[in-house]
């Protein structure tokens, strides 16, 4: 095994030692010793991957949006697609969600989410926006749809997901088009 590739094999451990940790304990609770143990490694090694207890948590939510994006790519050949097959990847990644709930890490995975979209795979969001074309080099349009999405993501979570992905994605295409950005552009 090639070193990046075991330096990204402990990394997940302890992104996965947090999740595992987050379901046990509130978020705040939890420390680098929970962490190593749960790994089963030193404190330097935790040291070598990550400065602290956050930005293991930051990796582990980069790790959940690049894996949604690679999931919504390859399942996702058409803009509807796209929404179904990221409300599927997000209930069968529903502990990551209620750990983020739970824990009122919300805008850590906006945070996240928001540099990501707008940074590392602007590609998708432009897809995503289709609708609103004339927009799609707007940074605000993107941080938009971006916020909204999380906030509906979480309300879902919230309500123990208790509508089918197939109805949520229908959902959210509807609110894609919805005419606010232009009738708020008419109305200036």
């Amino acid at each position: 095994m090639k070193k990046q590739e075991m330096t990204d094999k402990r990394k997940q451990e302890f992104e996965d030692a947090l999740l595992k940790k987050m379901t046990q304990m509130p978020y705040q609770e939890i420390t680098v010793t929970h962490l190593i143990q749960e790994v089963g490694v030193t404190r330097k090694t935790f040291y070598l991957h990550f400065p602290n207890k956050d930005a293991c948590l930051y990796s582990l939510i980069d790790r959940m949006l690049l894996e949604q994006s690679v999931y919504v790519v390859r399942n996702g050949d058409d803009i509807s697609a796209m929404h179904l097959a990221g409300c599927r990847f997000w209930l069968s990644q529903r502990v990551f969600l209620e750990c983020i709930l739970n824990n009122d890490l919300y805008v850590r995975l906006l945070e996240r989410a928001l540099h990501h979209n707008l940074k590392e795979d602007p590609e998708i969001m432009r897809l995503l926006c289709r609708p609103l074309l004339k927009y799609q080099e707007d940074e605000d349009a993107l941080l938009f749809f971006t916020s909204g999405y999380l906030s509906i993501l979480m309300n879902w979570t919230k309500r123990g997901f208790d509508t089918p992905p197939e109805i949520m994605a229908k959902k959210f295409e509807r609110l894609m088009h919805m005419p606010l950005l232009f009738h708020l552009e008419e109305t200036q």
